[in-house]
């Protein structure tokens, strides 16, 4: 009796495991989205907050086409194609750091920059061949050896929980070409201190990665992370996944309603996905209908909305937005919206706007 009794309970022991595996399986949160709605949502039915900062104009500080803001309770960091400035948290401009040239202290053009706020240092990463750190007071404090990153392209800075991170594919020979997209850590050194491997295959053309940026993020004690891709194959991710002790695990994915290819061609592209404590967004775009969309889902109510060019500021400009979140808060996020007045002579810098979502 005793023996039947063991064997049940090694049975149900076994049972109970298969169905957890199975469970876990399956625990993949996925989202759909259909794409022929077009549901209105404005800024104030998802923000706490919105705050306007003008950025200030002077020789130095004129804004013109900005790929990125950087942004702590202190200061404001504008990247550009080849400028990097700093503001202070009002939009006072301070300086610009680091000048265009040849000299192993300057850069012909910046890919992407990342700031370590607590001890003021700026990392860039410039012509594809040298990674550079700047503190707040323009001074140089260090260049990667050159030509340590001359394999890599498309790069995209993040610095989290105290840690720099590059983002990059590189394409590789080993018999057929492939290309490889990783993330590295970088060390004090500015050198790789350890990587994972994000994606892999084989390609005769080059892989590239959005300008739209922000494929890092964070929100509470998580990192997400969104590779887009954009392959001769294809291939296009629609999943988001988290990034935890040098592992990657996908956590949601969003399914798009008649999402596919026609005549060979890539009906739809994600170009980013990111959650914040309640939200879940995506930027696609449809190619037949030459369409832009953001995407928002309320994780606490299991709503939807799908918008053609961005969601309604109500509060502010009246004018359709997308905006973009803060790397290490995804809870924060930016617009930016130039406001001309009647009595402007020339185009003022645009003015920065700060949200804050709601929460759970």
């Amino acid at each position: 009796m005793m023996t039947f009794f063991k064997y049940l309970l090694v049975f149900c022991s076994v049972l109970f495991i298969q169905s957890c595996s199975t469970k876990e399986k399956t625990d993949l949160l996925t989202i759909p989205v259909d794409v022929d709605r077009d549901t209105p949502l404005t800024l104030s039915d998802i923000s706490e907050k919105v705050e306007a900062i003008e950025l200030e104009v002077t020789d130095e500080s004129l804004i013109q086409k900005p790929n990125r803001i950087l942004y702590s309770s202190d200061f404001i960091i504008v990247q550009e194609a080849k400028s990097i400035m700093l503001f202070d948290n009002s939009g006072k401009f301070i300086r610009r750091i680091g000048s265009v040239g040849q000299g192993p202290a300057e850069f012909t053009s910046i890919a992407d920059i990342a700031a370590d706020f607590d001890s003021k240092r700026i990392y860039i990463f410039s012509g594809g061949v040298k990674l550079t750190c700047y503190d707040f007071e323009g001074n140089l404090i260090k260049v990667s050896p050159l030509g340590y990153y001359v394999r890599l392209y498309n790069v995209y800075l993040n610095y989290i929980d105290n840690k720099l991170l590059l983002l990059s594919e590189s394409m590789i020979t080993e018999g057929n070409r492939k290309t490889q997209c990783r993330l590295y850590g970088v060390d004090d050194n500015l050198l790789k201190s350890d990587s994972i491997l994000v994606k892999s295959f084989d390609s005769n053309e080059i892989v590239y990665i959005s300008n739209y940026q922000d494929y890092i993020t964070k929100e509470g004690d998580n990192v997400y992370l969104y590779y887009f891709m954009l392959v001769p194959n294809n291939m296009v991710s629609d999943t988001l996944y988290l990034l935890n002790k040098n592992q990657l695990s996908p956590y949601l994915n969003i399914k798009f309603k008649n999402r596919g290819l026609s005549e060979g061609k890539k009906i739809i592209i994600i170009r980013n996905m990111f959650r914040s404590s309640r939200y879940v967004f995506a930027y696609y775009n449809h190619i037949p209908r030459q369409q832009f969309y953001f995407f928002c889902h309320d994780l606490k109510s299991g709503e939807s909305f799908n918008m053609k060019d961005g969601l309604t500021d109500d509060i502010h400009t009246g004018k359709k937005v997308i905006f973009r979140p803060f790397d290490d808060d995804a809870n924060k996020f930016y617009y930016l919206h130039t406001n001309m007045k009647a009595d402007d002579l020339e185009e003022p810098n645009p003015t920065l706007y700060i949200g804050t979502l709601k929460s759970k």
